[in-house]
């Protein structure tokens, strides 16, 4: 129930934007999931690096 009214609202916000907006909307979102897919995987190469340091 709560997901359906979520994705209503959601819905209802991304059909009242302009074309332009929509497209502004989606470079920001690949720009954020580019940005945080590197992050995790420097964390990841980090932590292997210390672990295998350690042992």
């Amino acid at each position: 129930m709560i997901i359906n009214l979520n994705h209503r609202s959601h819905t209802k916000r991304m059909d009242g934007k302009t074309p332009e907006q929509l497209h502004t909307y989606a470079e920001e979102k690949r720009l954020f999931s580019i940005v945080f897919a590197s992050v995790t995987l420097g964390m990841t190469l980090i932590g292997t690096c210390v672990v295998m340091l350690m042992s």
